[in-house]
Order: structure tokens, then sequence, then C-alpha cells
């Protein structure tokens, strides 16, 4: 009786770990605008003269990334 009392709670403490960590959690939010699609970060540059343009290009991606960032947020906390 014992062993069975303590599979039971085994299988009941697996389940809530399992449902926590995600288990079946349904289907991944979707975004809800194509606008919304993160895009990737610019290329690295393999010749030295396109530094100045990587420079450029990153500090425009790491801004957008922070205003969609801000954004996600400030819909989470509405």
């Amino acid at each position: 009786m014992k062993m069975i009392s303590l599979l039971i709670t085994l299988g009941i403490i697996g389940y809530v770990v399992w449902q926590q960590l995600g288990g079946s959690s349904g289907a991944l939010p979707q975004a809800r605008d194509p606008a919304e699609v993160r895009s990737a970060p610019p290329r690295v540059p393999t010749q030295p003269g396109g530094v100045g343009q990587f420079d450029a290009d990153m500090d425009a991606f790491m801004d957008a990334q922070a205003d969609h960032r801000r954004d996600e947020i400030e819909e989470q906390t509405e």
C-alpha cells in the first residue's frame, strides 16, 4: 500500500513539474502583424571599409529591437 501511494505521489509531482516547465502549453504565440517579426542583425563585413556602415546598421538594428521590446512590455503591462 505504501508503494502504491508513493508511486501516485511521484506521478502527481512529475506531472506538476512537467506542466511548470511548459509540457503541453499549446501552440506558441504567433506574431499579430508581419511588421512585428524580428529582423536578422546586419551581417558582419569582411572588408575593413565596411565597418563604418556596419556600425550604423547595428545602431539602427539595436534601436529597432529596443523599440520593439518596449512596445511588447507596454502591451503586456496594460
